[in-house]
């Protein structure tokens, strides 16, 4: 049985209808406000925006030596903050691909200025496409994502990336596994594994939400894909009780994985591209 509460359902099923025939975008374009797959950082605080900031940037320079190499982050929204610490921490070069028409220049170097204190004389270049459109023309040493590979097709993801980094390039994730939108409730993540596909449809055919892929998928993916496995931690795992009540709602397909792999609601995975 699918776990939603009939007014969270209605609701759901009302916005998307309204997305599917072009209002929401017809109000955004009307108030000068474009189309983002996340959170909108320009409208909330700069302090907000730098705890974000660090806490990303410390992840992935935690894993990768960025100075001297070219990287590039998969879906930074309207934020290129993260590219431009590593410009700071010494990356020669900086790539944010996004798909949205949501990076603010204005907002993005007033978020620089106050990061550095003065220019340090580069900036992130920002490429809108999808990152299986991008194709730069010097070589890729590393490639992370925040928050992005649950919104993706990770096999064709992480295929495009394994063919743009070069030998032992890096490539670092931070997954969030829960439920989102109108299934977004972190007491109980993964009530959104309970609603049949045939209303997934109807709740999210016009919304950017989440693939519902699990952690052992992504860790196959990877290796079918080629890469190492440097580091596969979890990050934030649910109780083992929740586990067991959901479980008999879930849909068929997910019957199959253990309590230990459904329970993974946060993730990080460090890749390499073997040499």
């Amino acid at each position: 049985m699918m776990q939603l509460p009939i007014h969270r359902f209605a609701r759901a099923v009302g916005e998307n209808a309204i997305k599917q025939i072009g209002v929401t975008h017809l109000i955004k374009k009307a108030i000068g406000r474009n189309d983002t797959g996340g959170v909108r950082w320009d409208q909330r605080s700069v302090d907000e925006n730098l705890h974000k900031i660090g806490w990303v940037s410390a992840k992935v320079m935690n894993h990768i030596d960025v100075r001297g190499k070219t990287g590039v982050e998969i879906g930074p929204g309207d934020n290129l903050g993260v590219c431009y610490r590593m410009l700071m921490g010494g990356a020669a070069r900086m790539y944010g691909v996004e798909k949205f028409a949501s990076i603010e220049p204005e907002w993005n170097r007033k978020l620089f200025a106050k990061m550095s204190g003065e220019s340090i004389g580069l900036a992130p270049h920002h490429v809108q496409a999808l990152f299986e459109d991008f194709h730069p023309q010097e070589p890729v040493h590393f490639i992370y994502s925040h928050d992005v590979i649950e919104h993706v097709d990770p096999a064709s993801v992480f295929r495009h990336a394994f063919d743009l980094l070069e030998p032992g390039g890096d490539f670092f994730n931070c997954v969030d596994f829960t439920g989102h939108g109108v299934f977004h409730n972190l007491d109980r993540p993964l009530d959104f594994l309970t609603c049949p596909d045939f209303l997934w449809r109807v709740l999210f055919s016009a919304m950017e939400t989440t693939n519902r892929i699990r952690w052992s998928e992504l860790l196959e993916i990877a290796r079918q894909r080629g890469f190492e496995i440097v580091r596969a931690h979890t990050l934030r795992r649910v109780a083992p009780d929740y586990v067991e009540s959901i479980r008999p709602h879930l849909l068929q397909r997910y019957q199959k994985f253990s309590n230990e792999d459904l329970s993974v609601t946060h993730c990080e995975l460090h890749l390499r591209k073997p040499l």
